[in-house]
């Protein structure tokens, strides 16, 4: 077993100090085969000590070791043997098709204005009905541990309410990948009424939602890719989604903040475990 396996498998289990060596060690293998125990304390915010415990757990007789097999884990492993009926070669060709025509047709400086209009915003609202709803409680959960103002909006009535309501300093993301959600729509016409700013995540230039933004940020809509498959309808949203909050989080105030609030959750996600 590749040691950095080992360690996502022990991970919950871990006390909160070694928690950081642990994530440090399989997110940057290769900085940390550069560096010194005392290099990697520093970084992780820990004690020498706790670095030898952590990979003495691992059953390496000390750091140097354990550099070892970290560095032994990076060989890159052969691609495993497929046929054309191998549903794991062919969700992945689905996903990289999805991704690969998403990104054409997103525009760099697009992105940025999205994420200038975020910053700026008092407080940000996501729209999204059914799928483009779940995606919609996911954008907020970033936002919020990133300390951004920010609520999601998945039900028709209380979207209409919110959407009268909204002024000129707030910031409306509408998800939906067909952009002709009516719910969604009229919402977002409130908004217009009212003077906030719209940005779209939609797959089609021409619908009555990209008509009705301020800025739309495109996506592959993944039934012209292959509709065969029973795979999320939101997957390029989700691309669009991280792709945000990657940009937002280059920006130290929130980057911060959500260590801090991703540091909590994961302390109470795992101390039914017994790490301290």
């Amino acid at each position: 077993m590749k040691i950095s396996d080992q360690i996502e498998g022990i991970f919950p289990t871990l006390p909160r100090q070694e928690r950081k060596v642990a994530m440090i060690a399989v997110q940057k293998p290769e900085q940390v085969q550069q560096m010194s125990i005392s290099e990697l304390a520093s970084q992780a915010s820990v004690s020498n000590a706790t670095i030898t415990r952590f990979v003495k757990r691992l059953g390496c007789g000390n750091f140097a070791s354990f550099k070892i097999s970290l560095a032994r884990g990076d060989d890159e492993e052969a691609e495993p043997k497929t046929d054309e009926s191998d549903a794991t070669a062919n969700v992945l060709d689905f996903y990289g098709k999805v991704l690969r025509k998403t990104r054409q047709k997103l525009n760099a400086e697009e992105l940025r204005q999205a994420v200038d209009w975020i910053k700026a915003s008092h407080r940000v609202y996501l729209f999204g009905i059914g799928s483009s709803g779940y995606s919609a409680d996911e954008f907020n959960q970033r936002l919020m541990r990133m300390g951004i103002y920010s609520t999601a909006m998945t039900e028709s009535q209380i979207m209409a309410m919110i959407g009268s309501l909204t002024g000129p300093d707030d910031l409306v993301i509408a998800l939906s990948n067909s952009g002709r959600t009516l719910a969604v729509n009229e919402a977002v016409n409130l908004v217009r009424n009212q003077g906030a700013r719209v940005i779209s995540i939609t797959s089609y230039p021409d619908s009555p939602l990209t008509k009705l933004s301020d800025l739309s940020l495109l996506v592959q809509n993944t039934r012209f890719i292959d509709n065969s498959y029973f795979i999320n309808s939101q997957f390029s949203i989700m691309y669009v989604i991280d792709i945000l909050t990657t940009l937002l989080a280059q920006d130290e105030r929130f980057s911060q903040k959500m260590s801090r609030t991703i540091d909590m959750v994961e302390d109470k996600r795992l101390s039914s475990f017994g790490g301290n």
